[in-house]
């Protein structure tokens, strides 16, 4: 069963590892999931022949396939959501490492030091790029493909009483 993790531990580690060479280490969601499927429907085909010709040394069951299928899932979606810790410094980050650098900190001195680092407009700014955001004269708003998208979000949060913070 532990050679089934650590295979899609790895096959994730492989894609993960090359997709951030090809495109620079920027991480857009739509591109990464396209690259994800078409990498994934290759590696399923070069299964497929390997079993089709007998090349296997092993055969999995239905039920360690499903295992592998749904933990190759949860390790894509693990890696994806952690990428942005590795190269976006979070507010939450900066008010950290302003109260370690000063022994504390006023709200109005973390506050300063969050509008210098222009954490927003990076983050907006970052949004627009993904195409996930518009911006309308002085209001912003969501794309209408991601409507649903934020929905079903929301929707899983509120089912399994989820909390994110940070």
């Amino acid at each position: 069963m532990y050679y089934i993790i650590i295979t899609a531990f790895i096959i994730n580690l492989i894609f993960f590892t090359i997709y951030l060479k090809i495109y620079n280490k920027n991480l857009f969601f739509f591109r990464y999931f396209k690259s994800f499927l078409v990498f994934s429907l290759f590696l399923s085909s070069v299964c497929l022949v390997v079993k089709t010709y007998n090349f296997i040394l092993f055969d999995l069951t239905s039920r360690e396939i499903l295992i592998f299928l749904t933990v190759y899932l949860l390790f894509f979606i693990s890696f994806f959501l952690t990428t942005p810790l590795k190269f976006i410094d979070s507010p939450t980050y900066l008010m950290y490492e302003k109260i370690i650098k000063n022994k504390s900190s006023s709200t109005k001195m973390l506050s300063k030091h969050l509008k210098s680092k222009r954490v927003l407009d990076i983050r907006i700014r970052d949004l627009k790029r993904q195409g996930i955001i518009i911006e309308d004269s002085e209001n912003l708003r969501l794309k209408k493909n991601f409507n649903f998208t934020i929905s079903l979000i929301f929707f899983f949060k509120r089912l399994f009483n989820l909390k994110s913070e940070g």
